[in-house]
């Protein structure tokens, strides 16, 4: 019969790989999702052997879940939006095939069965959705009742060997939208036939999973990010280790000390270019302070022709910096200091900018930058607000229940942006795809 890897979502199978695991799926998931146990048969299979009964497993399963697997999806670009768009795509692509199918037969003596035709024609994401929650809550079967109609049943009668009536082939579209429809639920890929058989416990099938995947090399590689500098890099790092520590493995960040190679704006721009010309394979996301400088850099950036796998950003506007303390040549005023004098220090919290008295550390501009007409600022008591935020830090890593007390609105907006960098492009490819299969459906 052969050994089989087995996805659920709680109770709900969803697909299997026989003799090995597939490594689309297996990406999803990260060393520490493993979970290594001694169950009894009678509790870890549906189906056993009366003699089994009594007898004990160790199962070897990877689990997380459902919100877990959302962040990770996205950012891999599987955005419920794009999940959506290719679920639309895909349902055309049957149904035509299905009706030009109906047109082959013309002429046979086979049953007319227009089942295929009428659930493509009729069903949408939405509805496919709703449906399969029910089926992912064990519903039906709880509360002895389902939804009465035919796209239901017609799902059921596809059963998982054809993903409950699912139009697309891509897996991990098929699971976006599954977990969305139930967040409270826990994604789990069972490779407990496949161990001793296929693999050790021991084995690390993350890496195994990506070098199975040279095909899909930058959805499995880890994403490298480039900053300004030592502290930005530190900074950024340790807050997505804290405020994400799922989606942590997925990135690694430029280390400028291990090199010793010199930080600040003009010498990002120069390794950007040097990645680009090295051709780099693993995607690249380069981000510049939010000030003169960095805009003026992201301008010259945007004029060369760099690898598509290189994305430029700088920090984004943050409504903190719209009416910001300054001291200039005139003395001290409020301005909108977005553009022109947003380090990271300025992104590091409220609750680490405001001094003892209530007052927010000040900004103080510099020179104009004639190149993009604007001002360059730098905040005053930079040495006072990193060693803030390094206290803040500390105090969260080591209790977890204080992170919700302490201001990270701006910081989550840098991570936002490095989690979605790719979205807009893995959207084209992946509809491109999906309209591609209308070939081959």
């Amino acid at each position: 019969m052969g050994s089989y890897s087995k996805l659920k979502i709680n109770n709900l199978f969803v697909a299997d790989t026989k003799r090995d695991i597939d490594p689309f799926l297996m990406i999803l998931f990260r060393e520490t999702d493993k979970c290594v146990e001694i169950k009894r048969v009678i509790d870890h299979y549906e189906y056993y052997d009366e003699s089994e009964i009594n007898d004990y497993i160790s199962t070897l399963e990877y689990r997380a879940n459902a919100q877990t697997i959302i962040d990770r999806l996205d950012i891999l670009g599987y955005t419920l939006g794009t999940a959506q768009k290719y679920f639309e795509i895909s349902r055309q692509n049957r149904l035509k095939s299905e009706l030009d199918l109906r047109v082959r037969l013309e002429g046979y003596d086979f049953p007319e069965d227009n089942s295929s035709i009428n659930y493509y024609e009729s069903i949408t994401v939405q509805e496919w959705m709703e449906n399969i929650r029910f089926l992912v809550n064990n519903e039906s079967r709880l509360n002895k009742r389902y939804p009465k109609s035919k796209n239901f049943e017609f799902m059921l009668g596809q059963g998982a060997l054809h993903l409950y009536g699912f139009p697309g082939y891509d897996y991990r579209v098929l699971l976006r939208l599954i977990l969305e429809t139930s967040k409270n639920s826990e994604l789990i890929y069972d490779l407990t036939e496949l161990k001793d058989n296929i693999f050790d416990e021991e084995d690390e099938l993350i890496e195994y999973a990506q070098h199975l995947l040279t095909e899909d090399f930058y959805r499995s590689q880890k994403t490298i990010i480039l900053t300004e500098g030592s502290t930005d890099k530190s900074y950024i790092e340790k807050t997505l280790n804290l405020l994400y520590p799922h989606l942590s493995d997925y990135y690694r960040f430029f280390d400028y000390n291990t090199g010793n190679i010199p930080a600040g704006t003009g010498n990002l721009k120069t390794l950007i270019k040097s990645f680009s010309n090295a051709c780099i394979s693993n995607r690249v996301i380069a981000i510049f302070d939010n000030d003169a400088a960095g805009h003026e850099a992201k301008i010259e950036l945007q004029k060369e022709n760099l690898n598509d796998n290189i994305f430029i950003t700088t920090y984004p506007n943050i409504e903190l910096a719209n009416n910001y303390p300054t001291i200039g040549p005139t003395g001290k005023s409020l301005h909108n200091i977005n553009g022109q004098a947003c380090s990271i220090e300025i992104y590091l919290g409220e609750d680490v900018l405001r001094k003892n008295d209530g007052e927010l550390c000040p900004v103080e501009w510099k020179s104009k930058n004639k190149k993009i007409n604007r001002y360059q600022g730098e905040i005053v008591e930079k040495k006072y607000v990193q060693k803030r935020f390094l206290k803040k830090l500390q105090k969260c890593t080591e209790d977890k229940t204080q992170i919700t007390k302490h201001d990270w609105t701006a910081l989550n907006k840098i991570l936002h942006i490095i989690f979605s960098a790719f979205n807009a492009h893995d959207a084209e490819d992946l509809l491109s795809e999906a309209i591609e299969n209308r070939n081959y459906v």
